[in-house]
């Protein structure tokens, strides 16, 4: 029986948080970010789940995912995989013509 992960402190902003995992590279916080989100989305707080919602978010974006391999919620694993193809059009995602309103975390960590 998988446990929940401990919850992210409700306190720091997402893209706070977002800004501090990916500035130093802080693998425990995207494992338990990916579990996170998929007590969320599925109820069930376990790193399978929360790359479902991933995988989902991808689709439904219309990003290319042939090749994508996604194993654990850091990228630790060696067997994650992902393209340059899924990667630009992650990058490259915008809802209509407000890039920033839909991205304001990697608007923040690109303009620093």
């Amino acid at each position: 029986c998988a446990l929940p992960p401990p919850p992210l402190d409700p306190c720091v902003p997402l893209g706070d948080l977002m800004v501090e995992l990916l500035t130093t590279s802080d693998d425990n916080t995207a494992e338990l970010l990916v579990k996170e989100i998929g007590l969320e989305r599925s109820g069930s707080g376990t790193t399978a789940a929360g790359l479902a919602v991933v995988a989902e978010t991808l689709v439904a974006w219309g990003v290319p995912t042939a090749g994508l391999e996604l194993v654990d919620g850091s990228g630790l694993a060696d067997s994650n995989r992902i393209t340059c193809a899924t990667l630009l059009a992650v990058l490259e995602y915008r809802n209509g013509d407000n890039w920033c309103d839909v991205h304001p975390v990697l608007r923040k960590l690109i303009n620093g």
